[in-house]
C-alpha cells in the first residue's frame, strides 16, 4: 500500500514496526498497518492519505515467472 505522511508516525512495535518520514513523504507500507489503531487515528485526522492499495503478494517458487524455453526447429531433410 503507497500513503502520503503529513508526520512521522511509528506503526506497530518489535521487529514488525515500521517508521514513517513524514514531511508529505510517499512510502511503500505493508497491508497489515491498516489494522493499526495509530493508522486509523492519523487517516481520519488527515496527517495520512492513502495513495494506492495494492495486494501485496509473497513470491514463492511456484509464483516466481518461468524462464522461456527455446525450441530448436528439426529440418527432416533426407
Amino acid at each position: 500500500m503507497r500513503i502520503l505522511t503529513k508526520r512521522k508516525y511509528q506503526f506497530g512495535y518489535g521487529e514488525n514496526k515500521i517508521i514513517t518520514a513524514g514531511s508529505y513523504a510517499i512510502e511503500d507500507v505493508p497491508d497489515w498497518v491498516v489494522d493499526d489503531p495509530l493508522f486509523k487515528l492519523a487517516k481520519a485526522d488527515g496527517d495520512i492519505e492513502v495513495m494506492e492499495e495494492k495486494p501485496q503478494i509473497q513470491v514463492t517458487e511456484e509464483t516466481k515467472p518461468k524462464a522461456a524455453t527455446k525450441k530448436k526447429a528439426v529440418d527432416n531433410k533426407e
